[in-house]
């Protein structure tokens, strides 16, 4: 029995690793300690509810930029600090790059690695960041909780959450309803993750007064493909570049019509045909961009030479001018949709053989109490972003936040193609050539998810 065991275990390894790409180093741990302490704190069998400030600390008009090492409404002595406090925890994140940063009170940048070095420092609490590439994220955790080996806290980025599923520990025993700092819907659907709130895929755009204004289109009922093409035209008419996209099959999901969908762990595939080729004629006749912003003098925003970017970002930060942003929600495909927002934040969970399990939760929730904080920060504060447009942002990260699953790379690039290359003439062979895709890939997703079960 044991050998039969043993090859079903290895088994599984051998399939998550398949195709999976070197690994990120690891970001350095806090201090010299080695991690090894799992005993969890005596007579704790839930923490107390906290940040104990106001219910919507992040909705706070008068804010100002948290330069502190806490996030808003956390003391040296809530609970979710001391918990974690003199505690070694081993915390996997899925990124290929920071997750999160802020500026402190002498105007320096923090990333999450040296904001965990300065927990260390400070409160004892020692956090581990071991960064994984999101590409092999989800496989490097299945080893290393099939192997024992220790680990506290994991991530997944949004998309891998339906295979995620058998990994994750129910947090509904330890965690308070209604936390602050984590997304409301989110939580409510799994009681497994913490997200934090107002972080989300959408499209960004400059303030102006003239012509139409698409948040107050979305606002009015009427922010529809039509008017989202009409937008663009009217924009890359004046010589500007029209929309960079840099998740295709993301904007298809937010319109109302995913490629892929996952219920119960199992993936299906979506034939999209007619939206796809109605929004390839939206976007190669508005002269559509898809590089990244981060290249050098590549339209953006910033520049004033981009009228829409959609992402979880509106610019890559730069040193020169900073234009205030304005988002809007995704247009609506038909009358029968609702236009949404892409869920983009690092997702964490415990581990379902967690030994750590109340210090662990207490780290977690600071990570994404922080990651939350920095990221209003971030809009309202170097974006210029204005509060009643952060308002309604903020409600619909909550609200109308849609969990996307990803095609694999043959697929993004088929769609790539359909959506922006006038080049492609013989547009129905292609899209035979993406269902078949995005059907092969469902299948492989599928057969990986019932050996895990097994």
């Amino acid at each position: 029995m044991k050998k039969i065991k043993s090859f079903w275990i290895l088994l599984v390894v051998l399939l998550f690793c398949f195709g999976c790409t070197p690994a990120v180093t690891p970001s350095p741990a806090p201090g010299d300690v080695t991690p090894g302490s799992t005993t969890p704190p005596e007579g704790k069998d839930t923490p107390a509810a906290e940040p104990s400030a106001a219910e919507h600390t992040l909705l706070d008009k008068d804010a100002k930029a948290n330069a502190a090492l806490l996030p808003r409404g956390f003391s040296e002595t809530s609970e979710y600090v001391t918990d974690a406090a003199r505690r070694d925890i081993v915390m996997y994140y899925a990124a290929s790059s920071s997750v999160f940063s802020y500026t402190d009170g002498e105007k320096n940048i923090v990333d999450e690695a040296m904001w965990a070095q300065r927990l260390y420092k400070e409160y004892d609490i020692r956090l581990h960041l071991i960064r994984k590439a999101p590409e092999t994220s989800l496989s490097a955790q299945l080893i290393a909780m099939l192997a024992d080996a220790n680990i506290d806290v994991l991530s997944f980025t949004p998309d891998q959450l339906p295979y995620a599923e058998g990994m994750a520990a129910d947090l509904s025993l330890l965690l308070p309803d209604g936390a602050e700092y984590l997304n409301t819907s989110m939580y409510e659907k799994s009681k497994k993750y913490l997200m934090p709130v107002g972080v989300a895929r959408s499209l960004w755009y400059a303030p102006s007064d003239k012509g139409a204004d698409p948040l107050a289109l979305s606002r009015a009922g009427a922010w529809t493909m039509d008017a989202f093409t009409a937008f663009l035209r009217e924009r890359t008419a004046a010589g500007v570049k029209g929309v960079e996209i840099g998740e295709l099959s993301e904007f298809l999901a937010a319109v109302g019509r995913p490629l892929l969908t996952a219920e119960g762990g199992a993936v299906t595939a979506h034939g999209q045909d007619e939206i796809i080729l109605s929004l390839r004629q939206s976007l190669t006749r508005a002269d559509v961009y898809t590089a990244g912003t981060e290249e050098a003098n590549a339209p953006s925003l910033a520049s004033g030479k981009l009228t829409m970017r959609y992402g979880a970002i509106p610019y890559w930060i730069t040193n020169g001018k900073r234009p205030a942003v304005r988002f809007a929600p995704m247009p609506t495909a038909d009358a029968n949709t609702d236009g949404g927002v892409i869920a983009s934040a690092t997702v964490l969970a415990l581990p379902k053989n967690g030994k750590n399990s109340q210090a662990a939760l207490s780290a977690a929730m600071l990570f994404t109490a922080r990651f939350a904080d920095a990221r209003h920060d971030t809009l309202r504060f170097e974006y210029g972003m204005d509060f009643e447009d952060w308002k309604e942002y903020f409600s619909l990260c909550n609200e109308h936040l849609i969990v996307a699953t990803a095609p694999d790379e043959i697929s993004s690039e088929t769609l790539r193609a359909l959506l922006t290359d006038v080049t492609v003439r013989n547009t129905r062979a292609a899209l035979s050539e993406l269902n078949a895709s995005l059907a092969a890939y469902a299948a492989r997703r599928n057969e990986r998810a019932s050996l895990w079960a097994l």
